[in-house]
């Protein structure tokens, strides 16, 4: 396959991160190394936006996908979308239709990303610093 367009190379990056993903998951799973704490809850005792996706990533590999949720919708969001994306692209691919669907795709997920996002960070803080609830 010829990489043509943004949307070719796009494709073959998200496969690429997936393998490398798989990769660190192997060598994590082996013991070969160990994720650390969170340097900006250390450091500011706030959560940052990204605060939980670790949990989220290795409840998701476990099966917990409430839990993976509860600790951070991103991981479970942006999964989805990488599949959905990956689907459409095939599609897209595979009946020579046009790229503007897929490019309507990408902006609207990324705009629920990033909702998202934000009000994971604003939520979680409220939940920390008003009434005292850690969200494990």
């Amino acid at each position: 396959m010829k990489i043509k367009t943004y949307h070719d190379y796009l494709a073959v990056s998200i496969l690429s991160t997936i393998a490398i993903i798989c990769i660190c998951i192997a060598l994590f799973l082996m013991g070969a190394f160990r994720i650390p704490g969170c340097i900006f809850y250390t450091k500011f005792h706030i959560y940052c936006p990204a605060c939980g996706a670790t949990r989220a990533f290795i409840h998701l590999l476990n099966g917990n996908v409430w839990q993976s949720i509860i600790s951070n919708p991103m991981v479970f969001y942006l999964i989805l979308v990488v599949i959905i994306y990956l689907v459409l692209y095939a599609y897209i691919k595979l009946k020579n239709k046009k790229e503007e669907t897929i490019t309507k795709y990408c902006k609207i997920s990324f705009y629920i990303g990033i909702f998202l996002i934000l009000a994971n960070f604003i939520i979680r803080n409220v939940l920390l610093h008003v009434y005292n609830i850690h969200i494990a």
